[in-house]
């Protein structure tokens, strides 16, 4: 069905691919109520298999919302995460075998993509001193301009999709997933600013 805007909704009002159902029937599952019709499953298991559903799905969305950022900037993942590796390095630069390690991707398609990097000046090659068999790269000032403004736009669009939910979810949510999936018990507090 069409929605407003020309967007597709589900059956309920819910646009295709929207996670907030979801995220929010994890959120109230923490919160103690009732899972619903969860099968035969125990509620704490149906809470997991749901919630890890939920966050699979959220984090499909957050990903795909950093793509949708990052082509805005002519930037893939890959590039992104290239630009990113090389810029962190700082002045000194890194090899390229480093980055290649780095990055978890083939000697070759980095070289490949450190090409098309330089071609549009956001990174420059040289060979590496004393040992000049080497290419070091570094970020150029306009692959760093392009980098944080890629970043802010990332930044802008999660802090967005979470918006869509109610802060005391969220938090409630965020308190959870640390006891329970990294051993954390940690208080979330509000920035005064809104952040």
């Amino acid at each position: 069905m069409v929605g407003p805007a020309g967007g597709v909704t589900r059956a309920g009002g819910a646009a295709a691919g929207d996670v907030r159902p979801m995220l929010l029937a994890g959120a109230q599952m923490i919160q103690g109520a009732a899972p619903g019709a969860g099968g035969s499953h125990t509620p704490e298991e149906w809470d997991d298999i749901r919630l890890a559903a939920a966050l699979r799905s959220g984090w499909r969305r957050a990903q795909a919302a950093m793509t949708r950022a990052l082509a805005e900037h002519g930037l893939s993942n890959l590039e992104y995460h290239v630009l990113l590796v090389i810029s962190a390095a700082g002045e000194a630069g890194l090899r390229q075998i480093e980055l290649a390690q780095e990055v978890n991707a083939p000697e070759a398609r980095v070289s490949l993509l450190a090409h098309h990097l330089a071609q549009r000046g956001l990174i420059e090659a040289g060979r590496s001193e004393p040992d000049r068999r080497y290419v070091r790269l570094r970020a150029t000032p306009e692959g760093e301009r392009v980098l944080r403004s890629a970043m802010r736009c990332q930044r802008d669009g999660l802090a967005a999709l979470v918006r869509q939910f109610p802060e005391d979810a969220v938090v409630r949510l965020v308190e959870y997933l640390m006891r329970r999936y990294l051993g954390l018990d940690l208080t979330v507090q509000r920035t005064g600013d809104g952040a």
